[in-house]
């Protein structure tokens, strides 16, 4: 037998409540047996908290409200669908079994409305924009991070993707 003085009995409480916490309802574990929080619904203000996730950009449709003075889009609604790493090194992604196709959106795109400087820096408006050139979508089978996010309103979940600057493509004529 052993005695545990007052302050080991303080602390191994204070270990006892986190791990309960950790283990307790709506708590899931990965295969590798890492405690991951699920996505949670409502909060007082600002619906739920944001939840980090994996994303494999699954294709991109362009929003035309953002269109710059040349008809060229700067803003894209994306869809992807969770993705998770399967093997070691470059490759390696597959989508995460049963994971929903969401809508998502290019942090960074949030900003752009076609005119002036856009948020990849580039001034749409200026003379010296050359033509032919356009702003690109994020490219399809792209894995990034993103936050899986419900919207106060109770709408559906959005994905929406850490920011990704769009590049600038066209031809010199």
């Amino acid at each position: 037998m052993f005695a545990l003085n007052s302050a080991e009995i303080a602390l191994l409480r204070q270990v006892v409540a986190k791990v309960r916490h950790l283990s307790g309802p709506g708590v899931t574990h990965s295969p590798a047996g890492i405690h991951i929080l699920p996505p949670r619904r409502g909060r007082e203000r600002g619906g739920g908290s944001p939840q980090l996730r994996l994303f494999r950009v699954l294709g991109a449709t362009a929003v035309a409200a953002s269109n710059d003075a040349n008809d060229n889009p700067t803003r894209w609604l994306y869809t992807a669908a969770e993705a998770e790493k399967t093997a070691a090194g470059y490759g390696g992604w597959s989508l995460v079994a049963g994971a929903p196709t969401v809508a998502a959106y290019n942090l960074l795109e949030d900003g752009n409305t076609g005119t002036g400087r856009q948020r990849n820096g580039v001034d749409h408006d200026g003379a010296d924009y050359p033509a032919g050139f356009a702003m690109r979508p994020i490219q399809t089978g792209s894995i990034l991070p993103g936050l899986l996010v419900y919207p106060a309103d109770g709408g559906v979940v959005e994905a929406w993707l850490m920011p990704v600057p769009n590049g600038e493509d066209g031809s010199w004529l």
